[in-house]
């Protein structure tokens, strides 16, 4: 498959499967072997499953916006924007009711129509600041 093809894939699994919280929605676009690496930890779709569902019930208007996307071959680089309100636990923070609104970056790898991994980083600095949980500079 070609980038433009790559990238429609992982459009297609941010627009329809995480922005409505159900990866089961695009089950055809993970390889099985598919690795998440967002904790650190590699985690299999079962695992990126239950990650999900604790952003989830952390953020449930949580939406996912795509800034930019680039492709070249089998990568896929995308520049997304992470924003909820915060109305459940989330990492030990009781809801807050706060909205936050965060810069995120993936790399993802898709080979034959499939997502094979994807590798996020979330600027959770930010997100701790925007909650209260973390002083923002300044604020002393």
């Amino acid at each position: 498959m070609g980038s433009e093809q790559n990238k429609e894939v992982v459009r297609r699994f941010i627009e329809e499967g995480l922005n409505h919280g159900d990866l089961d929605r695009v089950a055809d676009v993970f390889d099985p072997s598919y690795t998440n690496y967002m904790l650190g930890a590699p985690m299999d779709l079962a695992g990126a499953k239950q990650a999900l569902a604790q952003f989830q019930a952390a953020f449930p208007d949580m939406q996912e916006t795509i800034e930019e996307m680039v492709a070249e071959g089998e990568w896929v680089a995308v520049r997304e924007t992470f924003a909820g309100t915060h109305q459940g636990e989330f990492n030990g923070i009781a809801p807050t009711g706060k909205r936050v609104a965060v810069q995120a970056q993936t790399f993802f790898r898709v080979r034959a129509g499939k997502i094979v991994e994807d590798r996020p980083l979330v600027d959770m600095l930010a997100m701790m600041q925007q909650l209260g949980a973390i002083p923002s500079a300044g604020q002393g």
